[in-house]
């Protein structure tokens, strides 16, 4: 009885906590993006983020023109080009003017 009880216990505490850690594969967070004051695009990454919000800042979703990047300016320090990039450059690559980021 005991023994039975354990190991359903301990299959659920392992279904629990899978299902926690990978409740992002399931679990559909992505919504549809609206105007705002300002694009931000947080540090961390492969610079995917930086790439997302430099095409919603191209498609007119910041009102002020303006675009903000947290953490650190270079992408991925420990790699070679082109891995390796600098956030501000490539905003500047791309038409943004110093006032803009």
């Amino acid at each position: 009885m005991f023994r039975r009880l354990f190991y359903t216990l301990l299959v659920l505490t392992c279904l629990g906590i899978l299902s926690f850690f990978g409740a992002g594969y399931f679990v559909d967070a992505v919504q549809k993006p609206e105007k705002s004051d300002l694009i931000a695009s947080l540090g961390g990454g492969d610079g995917r983020r930086i790439q997302q919000a430099l095409q919603l800042y191209q498609q007119g979703y910041s009102k002020s023109g303006k675009l903000l990047y947290t953490g650190r300016d270079i992408v991925n320090p420990a790699l070679k080009q082109p891995e390796r990039f600098s956030k501000h450059a490539f905003l500047a690559s791309h038409g943004l003017k110093e006032d803009q980021i």
